[in-house]
Order: C-alpha cells, then sequence, then structure tokens
C-alpha cells in the first residue's frame, strides 16, 4: 500500500476562510477536492498532502487568481502553525530558524522536504515536493517559496530581498506580481525551486529569539529519540509522539493513534497488552516533563502550561499537586 503523506490542517481552514469571506461556498470546494469540511475544522486534523496540494488549486480557480499561492502564503502568520512555528520564531538566527524548519518540517507536512545548502556568498533554500503525483502542480511550489522568505521577514523583522528566485515550473504571466512580493529577480521554467539570500542574512538575530524556550521545546523530544528501542515498542511511539504534540495541544488519543496509522481501539489493546494505557503514558510525561522544566531557571508556570498542553496554569498546578503532593513553586524551593 502506498504511503499516505499528510499535513496539518491549519492552511486548509484559513483558505477555507478566505473563500468564504469571498463569498464562494468552501465546503463544497473542500468536498470537490475530497475533503471532509467537518474533518477539516477539527483542531488536530491532518489531511492528504495530494488533497491539500489540490485544494490550492481549486482556491485559485475559484478566486480567478492565478497568483493565489503567493498571495496566501505572502499573509500567513508562522505561529499558526504550532509547534514548529514556535521553534523557528524562537531560533537565536535565521540561519538556525531554517535548520530548525529542515529538521523538523514532519511535525507539521511529511510532503515537502525543504534544505538548506552554503554555495560561497549565498545560501540556497530549495523546497522539493515528495509526493510524484502533485510534483507538477504549481500554486503549492509558489506558496511554499513564499513562506520561506515570508518566514524570513517575520522572523527578523526585516524586509530581505534574495539575490534571486527560482521555480522549476513555466509561468507565462504576472512576473511583475512575484518581483514586486521578492524584490528581487525571478525565473521561472529553471531545474529546482529555491530562494537564493545572500550568505550574511543567515546571521541576522531573530527579533523574538529565546534559546533557553527552544532548548526546552526541543530537549525532551530528542532525548526520547535516542532512547527509543528497537521500531515496534508502541509504548515509546506513543511517548515520542504525545512529547512532540503536547505544546500544540495536539495531545490527543484520536490524534496520536492517526499518526500511529491505527485505529483508538487497536491502540488501547496493544497498550494493555503493554500494562500501560494512552492516559497514563500522557500523565507520565506530562510529570516527566514538568519536572525537567521546573529544573530550568526562570521558567514561568504559564510558560509549562502551555509546553505540557494546559490551557491554564491553574490546570498545571492542579496535575502537580496530584504527581508530587507540593505546588510546583513549593517544589522548586526545596529542590
Amino acid at each position: 500500500m502506498p504511503t499516505v503523506r499528510r499535513v496539518d490542517a491549519t492552511w486548509a481552514r484559513q483558505i477555507a476562510a478566505l473563500l468564504e469571506a469571498r463569498g464562494r461556498p468552501s465546503n463544497l470546494i473542500l468536498r470537490e477536492v475530497g475533503l471532509d469540511p467537518k474533518k477539516v475544522q477539527e483542531p488536530d486534523a491532518r489531511i492528504p498532502y495530494a488533497k491539500h496540494v489540490a485544494l490550492f488549486e481549486a482556491a485559485a480557480e475559484h478566486l480567478n487568481d492565478p497568483c493565489f499561492g503567493l498571495h496566501f502564503a505572502s499573509r500567513v502568520d508562522i505561529l499558526d502553525a504550532g509547534t514548529i512555528g514556535y521553534v523557528v520564531a524562537n531560533s537565536p538566527k535565521l540561519g538556525d530558524a531554517f535548520r530548525n524548519l529542515v529538521t523538523y518540517i514532519r511535525v507539521i507536512t511529511e510532503g515537502v522536504r525543504p534544505r538548506l545548502e552554503i554555495e560561497d556568498r549565498l545560501a540556497i533554500v530549495s523546497m522539493e515536493i515528495i509526493d510524484p503525483e502533485v510534483r507538477r502542480q504549481r500554486q503549492i511550489y509558489e506558496a511554499s517559496v513564499t513562506m520561506v522568505m515570508n518566514i524570513s521577514r517575520l522572523v527578523t523583522g526585516r524586509r530581505l530581498t534574495p539575490e534571486w528566485v527560482e521555480f522549476r515550473h513555466d509561468r507565462k504571466g504576472d512576473l511583475d506580481e512575484f518581483e514586486r512580493y521578492f524584490g528581487g529577480p525571478v525565473y521561472f521554467g529553471r531545474h529546482r525551486t529555491a530562494v537564493i539570500l545572500n550568505r550574511a542574512h543567515l546571521d541576522l538575530r531573530c527579533r523574538s529569539a529565546d534559546e533557553r524556550l527552544l532548548r526546552i521545546l526541543k530537549g525532551y523530544c530528542e532525548e526520547i529519540l535516542k532512547q527509543r528501542p528497537e521500531k515496534g515498542d508502541l509504548k515509546h511511539d506513543v511517548e515520542h509522539l504525545v512529547a512532540t504534540l503536547l505544546p500544540s495541544g495536539a495531545a490527543t488519543n484520536q490524534r496520536v493513534a492517526r499518526e500511529l496509522g491505527m485505529s483508538q481501539r487497536t491502540m488501547a489493546r496493544r497498550l494493555t497488552d503493554q500494562e500501560t494505557s494512552f492516559a497514563q503514558i500522557l500523565e507520565e510525561v506530562r510529570h516527566q516533563l514538568a519536572v525537567r522544566y521546573l529544573e530550568e531557571p526562570n521558567v514561568r508556570a504559564s510558560q509549562i502550561a502551555y509546553l505540557l498542553g494546559y490551557s491554564e496554569p491553574s490546570a498545571f498546578n492542579h496535575a502537580f499537586r496530584r504527581w508530587t503532593g507540593v505546588s510546583p513553586s513549593k517544589f522548586v524551593s526545596t529542590g
């Protein structure tokens, strides 16, 4: 059975809202490309990448906007992407932001593979669509490259301009639209799809950089990966997914089972065979992470609550008392 590559439905929801705002029947258009409108609206929804690509093409057609990918991606907020957005935004420098994007892209999508290359004085951020069935669709390529440029400007707070931009596909019109947005030469019909920047731009500081928070977000997930036993240990797979999804509030039974390619009932049965449950794993991972985070200096309770997927600090405080018998502040003072 071929692999179905998926992507978070974040951008699909935003496209649906945009279609409605412009008087187009978003539900009908979603169904037109094979998407269930109700499922798309679920906060933790992931959709097939091919249908995500088809939605970009359909939106361009229904809005009579041949540059839809460019226009849409130039306005998105990277933080809307959830965990990966916060990792990128909290990176120390633009180069780090790109490297983290390359490393953690699978948090949001399995359909595209970014790459960062350094050549002399140039930094090349290229985008490759993995699914061969949708590589000929231009809107997704134009959106992906525009998003890279948008990220560069948002995280640095500067209107950076590339040395030039390349697209593999051809385009005969609207070239001035692209050059106005990018601020540099844009070429179509090349051998790759990429933004080519001055290498010095990689050293620009990200304006909301928080290395401590970035380390916290990445650290525990990396530890779990190192400690994972041979492939097939479901408990460790669930632990890893829970730790990864907690900051975005998406560490649910349904989402984890979906990520593992099984039903909730099957996952529950197999976890029972290992003498555990999803609820128990969720509690254990939160407890372990909470202790780890509290060992970090100057980490606020509100930040820890967010990192553990709680909506309010009071919910975290209540859970921590249940785990340890003391409040987080008491734990820190006596630690």
